[in-house]
């Protein structure tokens, strides 16, 4: 089915396949040898539901996300369903490909996460980020899937009305 673009759709990860906001507590852990409580439990953003200032401390930013490695990457847990709802998808024929503003050193840890979990994902392509543009773009205008799925408004941006865009809102 590789190719057929009739068939394909791209689904971000982080807040749609995994649950990003789990791997917090494991790297506070590792950057600052303390344990992080859940301060807001149905929160969107994991810095608000564990009570971290992290937007606002630049050092604070760089030595916490330098401690997300291959081993966080690779062991994300699903978001409720979406495993079921990603294999009920290719079964009724769809191609799968997930994209990803990850920096794309971690794509193959990615792609072994989502393939461990059951996903039938067999491509990543991790975008990074790009100050003030849409770091999906490129991937979504070069693979022209009939829908894109994410959690991200701003990963929506420019994306063209050919593709259908599909806003997911995890609830925990």
């Amino acid at each position: 089915m590789k190719g057929n673009m009739q068939k394909r759709i791209v689904v971000d990860a982080d807040g749609v396949l995994l649950d990003y906001r789990a791997s917090y507590p494991k790297v506070w852990l590792k950057a600052f040898g303390r344990e992080l409580k859940v301060v807001t439990p149905n929160s969107y953003h994991a810095h608000v539901q564990y009570g971290l200032d992290i937007p606002n401390d630049e050092a604070l930013t760089t030595t916490f996300f330098s401690h997300f490695d291959e081993e966080v990457w690779q062991t994300l847990p699903e978001c409720p369903g979406a495993v079921l709802a990603c294999q009920q998808l290719h079964k009724a024929g769809f191609e799968l490909v997930c994209v990803t503003a990850m920096p794309p050193k971690f794509a193959k840890a990615r792609l072994f996460n989502l393939r461990t979990l059951g996903f039938p994902i067999d491509q990543v392509i991790a975008t990074g980020r790009v100050e003030g543009l849409n770091p999906k773009l490129a991937a979504l205008t070069q693979l022209n899937p009939i829908a894109f799925v994410d959690d991200l408004g701003a990963n929506f941006v420019d994306i063209p009305s050919t593709i259908h865009k599909g806003s997911v809102s995890v609830t925990y």
